[in-house]
């Protein structure tokens, strides 16, 4: 007959609850996360700012910030290595080392995961509209007609207009211009053959009519938009008779 084991058992107490310390650890842990979430929105900023200048340079910033962050913290006078990393390590027990070790490494982790997207997102956000405009105006929908007859579309660098006879009729030449902030209406000028036209507007589209049919039409479409940013647009019509 099988011997029964003989099972000890020992009452464990869990460690006392020390809420002066929980509630130090808490204050400790807002007060990086503060300090993670305004460099994050700083730097995101700046690297908006200076993408500009040169791109490249600009997120280098940002992205070496990340890197730096837990010295970062240190100059704030928070010392997350001592914090997290017991004095005594040594002469605690092997898993409570590792326990402690992998809270320091995750630590750091959801630091600079945070930064990350917040800089990101900020960065994002500044270098485009209506924050930031390193776009010139846009041509879009560039078209002609001669005289009652349909609109002819811009197809590469050429409007080619087939039509039986240019007696009588004149040129009316469209274009929509759009930019990300606004067009400047007063830059916006039309050159056909070298001389000038001033459009009129309707909304974003510009066009200038009543202009004698040659060909071909050397035509240079200019705008600027209220940053200073400056684009043109040439091609040719040809005209062609049947």
């Amino acid at each position: 007959m099988a011997k029964k084991r003989r099972v000890d058992t020992v009452d464990e107490k869990p460690p006392e609850f020390d809420r002066a310390e929980f509630i130090r650890r808490e204050l400790l842990d807002a007060k990086v996360s503060f300090i993670v979430i305004i460099l994050g929105i700083v730097m995101g900023i700046i690297s908006g700012v200076l993408f500009g200048v040169n791109a490249g340079v600009s997120a280098a910033l940002g992205l070496i910030a990340m890197l730096f962050l837990p010295y970062i913290i240190r100059l704030t006078g928070i010392d997350l290595k001592k914090e997290l990393l017991s004095d005594e390590k040594k002469k605690l027990p092997e898993e409570e080392r590792k326990s402690e070790f992998r809270g320091y490494i995750m630590k750091n982790i959801g630091m600079i995961g945070t930064y990350f997207l917040i800089w990101l997102s900020i960065f994002v956000l500044t270098m485009n509209a209506p924050f930031s405009d390193f776009s010139a105006p846009a041509y879009l929908d560039v078209k002609a007609k001669l005289g009652d007859e349909a609109f002819v579309p811009l197809i590469g660098n050429e409007i080619k207009i087939i039509t039986n006879t240019t007696t009588g009729k004149k040129i009316t030449l469209s274009a929509s211009i759009t930019d990300n902030t606004a067009v400047d209406t007063d830059s916006v000028k039309f050159t056909i053959d070298g001389r000038e036209y001033k459009p009129v507007r309707t909304g974003d589209t510009y066009e200038v009519s009543n202009i004698p049919p040659t060909s071909p039409m050397d035509v240079r479409l200019d705008a600027s938009d209220t940053l200073g940013h400056h684009s043109s647009l040439s091609f040719r019509i040809l005209i062609v008779t049947k």
